[in-house]
C-alpha cells in the first residue's frame, strides 16, 4: 500500500507543471531592460541550496523574494512570490524564453492590470547580462 501510495504522488507531482526541484544554472544571473520609455530594471536570480531567489530594482525601489520556476512543456513560467502588482495587487508572473525574462506590465479593456507603474510598456523584457 505505501508503494502505491509514493507512486501516486510521483504521477501527480510530475504531470501537474509544479515548480522544479533542480536547480537551473542557465536561470542565475544579471538581467537588465533596454531603458526603453524610461523603463530602466535590473533583476538578479541566485540559488539557496535548492530555492531560487530574485532581487528586482526599479527606479522607484527594490523588491526581493522567492521565485518559482514551472515548467510546463516546452515553455517556462517564472512566479515572483511576494512581488505584487500595482492593480490588482496580484502576484508577478513572467515567462522565461530564450536567456530573456518576459513580463505583461499591462493588459488590456477585458483584463485591465498593471504590473509596474514606473514602467510605460506593454511588455518588459529582461535580458541576461554576461559577466566576466
Amino acid at each position: 500500500m505505501k508503494n502505491i501510495s509514493l507512486l501516486l504522488i510521483f504521477f501527480i507531482t510530475s504531470f501537474t507543471g509544479n515548480a522544479t526541484d533542480k536547480i537551473v544554472k542557465e536561470y542565475l544571473g544579471t538581467y537588465k531592460t533596454a531603458g526603453e520609455s524610461g523603463c530602466s530594471m535590473t533583476m538578479i536570480i541566485t540559488a539557496q541550496g535548492d530555492t531560487y531567489l530574485y532581487k528586482i530594482k526599479t527606479s522607484a525601489k527594490i523588491r526581493e523574494g522567492r521565485l518559482e520556476v514551472t515548467k510546463m512543456g516546452d515553455e517556462i513560467y517564472f512566479r515572483f512570490i511576494g512581488l505584487l502588482g500595482a492593480k490588482p495587487k496580484t502576484i508577478i508572473e513572467g515567462q522565461y524564453i530564450d536567456k530573456q525574462i518576459v513580463i505583461q506590465n499591462d493588459g488590456n479593456a477585458m483584463n485591465k492590470f498593471l504590473n509596474f507603474k514606473e514602467c510605460d510598456v506593454k511588455y518588459i523584457e529582461f535580458s541576461k547580462i554576461k559577466t566576466k
